[in-house]
């Protein structure tokens, strides 16, 4: 009789299994997605608006709130997808680097979870350890990991997730421009395109016809590849900063596109492209409905501004309190002193006493390690200015500048390189910076060390740069000469900027061997203030407003002095005559 039965529950099983199977109708799925955390676990301060928004405990609560709709019948089923780079962008990483980022997200639970760039900011030896504490399923469908075993067996070229019954395929790729050599060790890059259409074709033979791509690179790219990959329905990005948007944006940021981007094929397909903007500001939301054979049928959704509207889950919220205990260890362990405000906050578009104070810094590391002619072979730095992302109020802390304020204003952590480049690409460089020296339009302006830049901004784009002074390396006494167009030049710049970041693609274009000095812009900081530990840093110099009457004269002090010295003479020789 048992046999009997259990045979009978058997039967039953594949009968509704069969019948499903040929009488499945619409398919619901809500999806919520982030990218681009950047490791802000708590809500970060807007001092644009003076309100605070994100945080992983918002987005927490977002997620309970439909999952448990779904199990209570009350709404569709729910995916949970992040793009990648939740690794580096705060004092958070830098405390608790791969290890927190593992408590966070398997307390998140996402349904699937790209390799980004910054996920190589530890390492092949850190991603292996992340990997490993994860619960939760990692993709990377165009990486190759050949003998990192550990790396082949926990990250996978896509997953299948059975939800309602229906198979969804996700895939994950990063554009092989945003990890540099260096951060990959044996890990090969393959092409986005290819890679993806092998694996959607591998899918597709599972009866799998509904696929999501979860991208790291770039909105426009992800709209070609969505173009040419038919198999795709939806790609979740990140990695461009893009904010998406329909109608009027609640809040200060521009869209670029509506959301999420339609994308119609040459065979009449539909795709979607979403991408939700950086540091959890908005959390991603579409609803998709599908047909049986998995064309996309309808859709609607938008961003959800995660402001105070948005409630705090509360087991998320212990778990990052847990995390503080070390965070504020270090905001009480005094570094250096200093007397003056450490202006950072302006850094995006004008010369700041912060960010010239990181440069030199940049420049005394190199210096005090070389040896060779002169005082060093590498006399000029460049860093986005995006690197920098906060001031540190010394005065108001009884001139003390902690590790906390140093590590909250690098949290990139970004590793240093030398490159060589040549004077007229140099050139092109600081007109591109100039794009940034508009306060409304643009962060892409340099910091700089060992440059003096004179510019007009009111010039069109390509005319804006009037006169270079570079300051030499090998050389007894430093000093600023104008720039040569064709000689080579030797620059320090960091990684993110190595890879084209901040749309300063030329610089990846153009430069000749690039070495990495094996230590980054935070370490580099700390080591000075920990060295000179008392510091003024002044603005002044660096950034000329165009004067015609200076254009063809030196910044350098010596040269002034010999024009002196030659008037002086000239005016004693017309004297004499006079006599």
């Amino acid at each position: 009789m048992t046999f009997l039965i259990k045979n009978l529950v058997t039967i039953n099983l594949l009968i509704i299994n069969f019948c499903a199977k040929f009488s499945k109708g619409d398919f619901e799925l809500i999806i919520f997605h982030t990218g681009c955390i950047h490791a802000r676990y708590e809500e970060t301060f807007e001092p644009r608006t003076g309100k605070n928004y994100g945080g992983v405990d918002r987005m927490a609560h977002l997620l309970k709130d439909a999952r448990e709709q779904y199990k209570s019948g009350e709404g569709p089923p729910v995916l949970y997808l992040d793009s990648g780079d939740i690794f580096s962008g705060s004092i958070w990483f830098s405390v608790h680097s791969y290890h927190g980022v593992a408590k966070i997200l398997n307390a998140l639970q996402p349904d699937a979870f790209n390799i980004g760039a910054h996920e190589f900011d530890v390492n092949i030896e850190g991603l292996v350890n992340f990997t490993n504490l994860a619960k939760f399923p990692i993709v990377s469908t165009n990486l190759i990991f050949h003998a990192e075993q550990e790396l082949e067996r926990n990250i996978k070229p896509s997953v299948v997730k059975v939800v309602d019954g229906y198979k969804v395929g996700i895939l994950g790729y990063i554009l092989p421009e945003m990890i540099l050599w260096s951060e990959k060790g044996n890990v090969e890059v393959l092409d986005v395109i290819s890679a993806l259409k092998t694996e959607c074709l591998r899918l597709r033979a599972q009866d799998v016809n509904v696929i999501i791509a979860l991208s790291y690179g770039n909105f426009e790219i992800d709209k070609t590849i969505a173009s040419a990959v038919y198999f795709i329905d939806v790609i979740i990005g990140t990695g461009s900063r893009t904010f998406l948007w329909n109608g009027v944006p609640p809040d200060l940021e521009v869209p670029v596109d509506s959301y999420p981007s339609r994308i119609t094929r040459r065979d009449g397909s539909l795709a979607l492209v979403a991408h939700s903007d950086m540091y959890l500001k908005y959390a991603g939301k579409i609803n998709l409905r599908f047909t049986n054979d998995g064309t996309i049928k309808s859709f609607f959704g938008s961003p959800i501004l995660m402001d105070s509207k948005i409630l705090q889950d509360a087991d998320m919220g212990a778990l990052i309190e847990e995390l503080r205990k070390d965070v504020l260890w270090y905001d009480q362990k005094v570094l250096s002193t200093c007397s003056v405000f450490l202006e950072g906050a302006t850094c995006h578009y004008e010369e700041c006493n912060f960010g010239n104070l990181i440069m030199d810094a940049i420049i005394e590391s190199r210096a005090s390690k070389y040896q060779g002619p002169g005082w060093t072979d590498a006399a000029i730095a460049l860093m986005n200015s995006a690197s920098l992302t906060t001031n540190v109020n010394s005065p108001q802390n009884d001139n003390k500048i902690f590790y906390g304020d140093i590590m909250r204003a690098l949290p990139y952590s970004e590793m240093l390189y030398i490159v060589e480049i040549k004077g007229s690409d140099l050139l092109f460089v600081l007109e591109v910076s100039t794009a940034g020296l508009d306060a409304s339009k643009s962060n892409q302006f340099l910091l700089m060390a060992g440059l003096k830049v004179m510019f007009d901004f009111k010039s069109s784009f390509g005319e804006r740069v009037k006169l270079v002074k570079v300051r030499c390396a090998e050389c007894d006494i430093p000093e600023y000469f104008r720039l040569d167009l064709d000689k080579r030049y030797k620059v320090i710049i960091t990684s993110y900027l190595l890879k084209g970041g901040s749309g300063f693609t030329i610089i990846r274009d153009v430069v000749w061997n690039p070495v990495s000095i094996g230590e980054r812009d935070t370490d580099v900081m700390i080591q000075y203030l920990q060295k000179v530990k008392y510091v003024i840093p002044e603005v002044g110099g660096r950034l000329i407003p165009y004067d015609k009457r200076l254009e063809e004269s030196s910044f350098s002090f010596r040269s002034n002095l010999y024009c002196y010295c030659f008037l002086l003479v000239f005016m004693n020789f017309v004297i004499w005559l006079l006599k």
